[in-house]
């Protein structure tokens, strides 16, 4: 109701609500024992977030659906945002990666790139196919790109959206520099042993009722996402981040999902 309204108020009036809004819900929510690793606010809860398809259910999507306590109230980070957040932070300890490191990030989500890489890394480029939106104009599946040697690449949650994925991750490995690093995060499941994808699923409808978001287009197997990724020539290693998810002050992370980190 009140974002019907607010669609009819002056842009100054809308942003003052926004401001107003923001304060409140940090305020009434500030202090206990959730902590934002990515903007450090302490809350005593998180947001949900997350919706429940018949799919998702189904399929038992790891990454995917409601989930209490996700969304940080202040920066509005998710639960995976903070999860690739806490592997950076061990990549930057065991020396994998630098602030000078060279990183492009596909599709990147607000919260990582505003509070982590433009405040402290200085070689970090974005790229998305929405024209305008990024850095740099780059399709996944078809583009030529001239820079390569790549020390980090992070593209989380970006494959299940694009239909030949096995040439998304070809081009992803050829502009890694040997021995770097990529963070290939997907929702995946563990009950299919190939990807799921139907024929003519055309629309936003038969989308959700098929693959459990607007615009999925497969439901994708973990063993054969893996399988796809050791084809390329990865080298695989998967991080459960134990220690993180049983941190006395909880990050707020999804305790099934993990890091799929690859290698060149």
């Amino acid at each position: 109701m009140l974002k019907t309204i607010r669609r009819y108020f002056p842009k100054e009036l809308n942003n003052l609500i926004y401001k107003f809004l923001h304060f409140l819900r940090t305020f009434l929510l500030k202090g206990g024992n959730y902590l934002c690793p990515i903007c450090n606010f302490n809350a005593s809860k998180f947001l949900p977030y997350g919706e429940d398809h018949e799919a998702i259910k189904k399929y038992k999507i790891i990454g995917m659906g409601y989930r209490n306590n996700a969304m940080c109230p202040n920066c509005f980070s998710k639960d995976r945002e903070r999860l690739v957040y806490l592997f950076l932070q061990k990549l930057l300890k065991q020396n994998l990666i630098n602030l000078r490191s060279k990183i492009i990030h596909f599709s990147p989500e607000s919260s990582l790139e505003n509070n982590l890489f433009r405040k402290k890394f200085t070689n970090y480029t974005t790229a998305d196919i929405i024209t305008g939106k990024c850095d740099v104009d780059l399709n996944l599946q078809d583009f030529n790109y001239k820079e390569k040697n790549f020390d980090l690449v992070i593209c989380n949650h970006v494959l299940e959206h694009i239909e030949n994925d096995m040439v998304a991750i070809k081009n992803i490995y050829s502009i890694l520099k040997p021995n770097g690093v990529a963070i290939l995060q997907v929702p995946l499941s563990t009950l299919i042993k190939k990807d799921f994808k139907k024929e003519n699923v055309n629309t936003d409808n038969e989308r959700l009722d098929n693959y459990g978001q607007i615009d999925h287009v497969r439901i994708i197997s973990k063993e054969n996402y893996l399988k796809k990724l050791e084809q390329v020539g990865f080298k695989l290693k998967l991080d459960y981040m134990e220690s993180e998810k049983n941190n006395i002050t909880s990050y707020g992370l999804n305790l099934k999902e993990f890091i799929i980190q690859v290698e060149k």
